[in-house]
């Protein structure tokens, strides 16, 4: 049986693309555990700059829905809302991205 190329929908781009970037997303934040002093700053309640503390946890639980969320928003809402949306959290979650990187000499971190 001979592979063929099939069109996938621009819908299906869209979810895969989201999938990729939460999936990337996660990686990051993975493998940031192990840079050196970030699991004794945990331990301290401290990430960084912040404290952790319950309103911290929300918000980084709702940063990471939202993506997440639109794997599925992307194949059930109406695509010219699909599309607007995926442009301004696509937009806003770069800059926050970039926003973190600044001054970051960890590779690994720039790369995901």
């Amino acid at each position: 049986m001979a592979l063929q190329d099939k069109r996938v929908s621009a819908r299906a781009k869209i979810a895969a693309l989201w999938a990729t970037f939460v999936l990337l997303f996660l990686y990051g934040d993975l493998i940031g555990i192990f840079r050196p002093g970030t699991i004794e700053d945990i331990t301290n309640r401290k990430l960084y700059v912040f404290d952790i503390n319950q309103l911290f946890l929300l918000a980084i639980s709702v940063y990471v829905m939202i993506p997440t969320a639109m794997i599925f928003l992307s194949l059930v809402l109406k695509a010219n809302l699909v599309r607007w949306l995926s442009i301004i959290i696509a937009i806003i979650y770069t800059l926050t991205a970039l926003g973190s990187a600044i001054g970051d000499d960890y590779a690994y971190y720039i790369s995901s």
